[in-house]
């Protein structure tokens, strides 16, 4: 069965934060994703993520998420700046930092979400789809930094572009997510599978 495969791991996550001044937007920097392949050629496979992942966040919510854009966060790739130098310079809320490995016909995709006053992990998951199914990661993985930080649309799933269905059959994939949560203390496993049409 073809699809993305999600593992997450998550505590507790704190609400948006508040510093300084502000338009009523957070801001967020995607940076250009890792290709952690021993390939140097599937640099532009991590390159083409990159952009459809900053695409995806900045249509996602405008009103409230200001996403820096592609053309700056390229100056990030492979700078030896940390989070909190990486904030200051361009006055942001979030870092996204993630690494991209193709192999046997699939991809694995491990992002994560740090704040940055306190350059914290709020968000970090692993995906795991055929290539077949890559282009599904985009929205995946910018509907769940835009919940982790409270600025979730109920209208993303209908902004989420989709392709003609005649064949339905054809056309249907899932999503399995695993997601481990700390309760009262103890690890607990979620596991939700979703179909999903494209």
């Amino acid at each position: 069965m073809h699809g993305v495969r999600v593992t997450v791991n998550a505590s507790h996550v704190a609400g948006p934060l508040d510093c300084g001044v502000r338009t009523g937007r957070a801001r967020l920097v995607v940076l250009p994703f890792l290709n952690s392949s021993p390939d140097a050629e599937e640099e532009y496979f991590s390159d083409a993520i990159t952009d459809e992942v900053i695409t995806a966040l900045a249509a996602l919510a405008p009103d409230r998420l200001g996403v820096i854009a592609r053309t700056t966060a390229m100056r990030y790739k492979a700078t030896p700046k940390d989070v909190a130098q990486i904030g200051r310079d361009l006055n942001v809320d979030y870092v996204v930092e993630a690494a991209v490995r193709p192999h046997d016909e699939r991809a694995t995709v491990t992002v994560q979400l740090i704040r940055v006053t306190d350059q914290t992990h709020l968000l970090a998951r692993r995906y795991e789809a055929g290539l077949q199914d890559v282009s599904d990661l985009r929205h995946i993985i910018a509907e769940a930094v835009a919940d982790q930080i409270g600025v979730g649309s109920r209208a993303a799933a209908s902004r989420r572009p989709r392709k003609p269905t005649q064949d339905v059959g054809s056309r249907t994939g899932w999503v399995t997510e695993e997601r481990v949560d700390r309760v009262h203390g103890h690890a607990e496993l979620l596991h939700r599978v979703c179909r999903v049409s494209r």
